[in-house]
């Protein structure tokens, strides 16, 4: 959201996109991200006895999958058909007959470590090459000829090689190969998972964990796929016409709209409340876009008026209203997100008390798969401090003659600035970093249900079995 006034673009005062370029920082966040993903299921494989492969419904032995000939599946949609066709049962998008060996997680390491040196590697070299590059592309052109032959040679590249590494990237993460080197079940899982949650579709019964995490965090990297579309748009649109605010906004709901969608399809299959209560959640999130997307109209409209200052200054005044108005939907937005992250995400009962006032004070749950309580109790915090972080921007000055406290320095580094600007590439980081810390009482929380279901699971069959005898 803009909050200065002033129109002059402050984006030079840090130069940090002349050091890593909008399509090399889209590069190196999503492998910032791949290296945190491999980070989560080391820790969890080395450190806990959480099996990921298990809430992932994801197995790299082939016959611990159910057969599929007259069994009942899921489709993309999420709804339950017959599965009387001609499917690989190895293939990894279907729920494991039998549960996979904790040792296999190391398979799965070993996937996500091959791919992220792949993608490191790919990406520095094309950054130093773009860097090269770029040194050409950008000098003014002089009457030497030799050097001016060199430039038109490798002016192309300009435009080739973020392309391509955004290809390779694509195609090493996401794309289900068939050549059998790649042709891994957790290639192959990421693929199948991405192909149904684009359209909004979730395998809530079966695979409900596994198509969760990448939906939300999908939510984490709008700002990541906005810049893409900038990329494109300076690229290869035009780097002098102002991105589309309207495309900016479309591209930012897009992954909202998804967990929108996906809400529905679990209400609708299971008639539970708790998924139009999630539904509305992610309905928040669209409030504040919505009103970024008027403010940006009417400071355009501003700076498009004739000096016209009564025209400009009714304009102003809308903003500022229109100021309020995001501050107070994304206050809605972000306490109930924080909400239900503690209560529903994570099942931990700090805010049973509020709920119910006759049930004692108790922060976490008697359950936890972590020893270590500071573990919940520093995510809890870092999630409810980067949830409201953009209350920072109440502290960003536009008189330019009033005091800068520290304060003002820093949320003027934050969001003071445009995207290019490393204070909001730091923004970016930290949303996912909060996304990352989400995953892990996530994928906790669910292995505790998990175990809670299959200690029932066995005082039943011990119960049954005692009958019988």
């Amino acid at each position: 959201m803009e909050q200065e006034i002033d129109f002059e673009t402050p984006t030079h005062e840090l130069l940090f996109d002349d050091l890593i370029p909008l399509p090399f920082k889209i590069l190196f966040i999503i492998q910032f991200g791949t290296f945190l993903w491999f980070l989560l299921v080391y820790l969890l494989y080395n450190f806990t006895n959480i099996n990921v492969l298990r809430l992932l419904d994801l197995s790299y032995n082939s016959h611990n999958y159910s057969q599929l000939d007259g069994e009942t599946t899921i489709n993309n949609n999420g709804k339950p058909v017959n599965a009387n066709h001609n499917l690989d049962a190895s293939s990894g998008e279907f729920k494991t007959n039998l549960p996979p060996d904790f040792k296999e997680n190391h398979l799965l390491l070993n996937g996500i470590w091959n791919n992220l040196k792949a993608i490191t590697l790919i990406n520095f070299l094309t950054w130093s090459l773009f860097k090269f590059v770029q040194y050409f592309y950008e000098q003014p052109i002089e009457h030497d000829r030799k050097k001016t032959i060199l430039t038109e040679m490798l002016t192309p590249l300009y435009y080739i090689l973020p392309i391509s590494a955004f290809s390779y990237l694509f195609y090493r993460l996401f794309y289900k190969s068939r050549v059998s080197a790649l042709n891994h079940k957790g290639q192959i899982r990421i693929y199948t998972t991405m192909t149904r949650i684009l359209v909004g579709g979730i395998n809530s019964v079966s695979m409900r964990t596994n198509d969760i995490l990448i939906s939300d965090s999908l939510t984490s990297y709008a700002k990541v796929g906005n810049d893409f579309g900038l990329f494109f748009w300076n690229y290869y649109y035009s780097d002098e016409v102002s991105y589309n605010i309207q495309l900016e906004f479309v591209i930012l709901c897009i992954p909202t709209f998804i967990r929108i969608k996906q809400c529905w399809c679990e209400f609708k299959i299971s008639r539970k409340s708790q998924h139009l209560l999630n539904l509305l959640k992610y309905t928040t999130a669209l409030g504040p876009l919505l009103i970024n997307l008027l403010i940006k109209y009417h400071l355009t409209s501003a700076k498009n008026v004739d000096d016209d200052d009564l025209i400009q200054q009714a304009l102003l005044k809308r903003v500022e209203s229109l100021n309020t108005w995001w501050y107070f939907f994304s206050f809605i937005n972000s306490a109930y997100s924080f909400i239900w992250d503690v209560k529903m995400d994570w099942n931990l009962e700090l805010f049973d008390s509020i709920i119910n006032p006759r049930k004692p004070f108790h922060m976490l749950r008697d359950s936890l798969a972590f020893k270590f309580t500071g573990i919940y109790i520093f995510i809890i915090i870092f999630d409810f401090l980067f949830r409201f972080v953009w209350v920072l921007k109440l502290f960003i000055i536009t008189d330019k003659h009033e005091s800068q406290t520290n304060l003002h320095v820093f949320s003027t580094f934050l969001f003071g600035y445009d995207v290019f600007s490393f204070g909001y590439t730091v923004l970016e980081t930290i949303e996912i970093i909060r996304r990352w810390l989400w995953c892990f009482l996530k994928l906790e929380s669910d292995w505790v249900k998990l175990d809670a279901v299959n200690y029932i699971d066995i005082e039943l069959a011990s119960s049954s079995n005692k009958r019988d005898i």
